[in-house]
């Protein structure tokens, strides 16, 4: 079961660390409930935001561990690579034969990595030479709990077929 909170709402809301907050963007959450968001995650819980919460959410609850570097994408499709980590959040995502590309909504947010413990998922070359930066997921851990953040959305992805095999059938 899962539940649907209006931003507004997050200065109220009572969070389970068991439990996973998805922030989508743009995430503007009221001073309150980024604080509530904090505790949540130092508590354990688990947090995964896409595009325009990174300043919104992440860089106002967690500072210091990734920002935004102000050079916002145009619509565009990325060549990305999934880095060697070991993280269960992206298990199962990537095919070993897959040649994989990310779509960059007009103004999306480039993710700059300003901690150590911050760790790259998922990067792009043609992200950093395009856009200044090559991380698309990052993680990193506070407290007892994780935070996940991705540039652009994860359920909105646009097909782009560059390759043969990507342009052939099923």
């Amino acid at each position: 079961p899962c539940t649907r909170v209006h931003a507004q709402a997050t200065d109220a809301l009572r969070l389970d660390p068991d439990q996973v907050l998805f922030v989508n963007c743009p995430g503007k959450l009221p001073e309150k409930g980024v604080a509530r968001v904090r505790d949540f995650v130092e508590r354990g819980g688990l947090l995964v935001t896409t595009d325009w919460a990174l300043t919104h959410v992440v860089e106002k609850a967690f500072p210091g561990f990734i920002e935004y570097n102000h050079t916002p994408t145009k619509d565009d499709v990325v060549r990305v690579v999934f880095e060697q980590v070991q993280d269960t959040f992206l298990e199962g995502l990537l095919d070993p034969d897959e040649d994989p590309l990310w779509w960059l909504e007009g103004s999306s947010y480039p993710i700059r990595v300003l901690h150590p413990s911050v760790k790259t998922l998922v990067s792009s070359q043609e992200m950093k030479t395009k856009y200044g930066e090559a991380p698309i997921v990052c993680a990193f851990e506070l407290g007892a709990g994780k935070v996940y953040h991705m540039t652009s959305h994860f359920f909105l992805q646009r097909t782009e077929t560059r390759t043969l095999r990507q342009r052939q059938g099923g």
